[in-house]
């Protein structure tokens, strides 16, 4: 192999590892925007929850899921108070208004960050299909040169 081919190879494994590196990344980034979109679904359930409270008469009966399809009936009241989730363990007492606001601006929070893996997905698409016409040219010089090769081989053996 002569050092222009060796260039050639070179080249074609480093297109042949962007390439592959820009797909490896779409599939994380395409993971975590499902991730975010199911945490977009769950906080639009919670807002539609809290709504939903709001309208319940008191001493209607509702069906707290335990989980594992088992329920626990309580007695509605007017809720004064949620239960918040802080994380770390941590649990805040807030009205219903302030959680309601609250999941508003951890959803538009959500979106933007949405918003901006969709941006590098569409971006690294375009690397994709920029970097597959010249990983196939590099294939077919490298293709072509091994036939040369071996004309060259069979006519000094013949």
């Amino acid at each position: 192999m002569n050092n222009m081919e060796n260039k050639k190879q070179e080249e074609l494994q480093q297109v042949v590892g962007e390439l592959r590196e820009a797909q490896q990344n779409v599939e994380i980034l395409q993971s975590q925007s499902e991730e975010l979109k199911n945490s977009i679904n769950e906080i639009e359930s919670t807002k539609e929850t809290l709504e939903g409270i709001e309208e319940v008469e008191a001493g209607t009966e509702l069906l707290v899921p335990l989980g594992s399809g088992s329920y626990l009936p309580v007695e509605a009241h007017k809720p004064d108070k949620v239960l918040m989730d802080l994380g770390a363990d941590l649990v805040a007492e807030r009205s219903p208004e302030k959680v309601s606001e609250l999941i508003d601006k951890q959803k538009k929070d959500i979106e933007g960050s949405l918003e901006e893996i969709q941006n590098r997905i569409k971006k690294l698409n375009e690397k994709i299909e920029e970097l597959r016409p010249k990983a196939q040219e590099l294939i077919e010089e490298a293709q072509s040169g091994q036939q040369t090769e071996s004309e060259q081989i069979s006519d000094r053996e013949g």
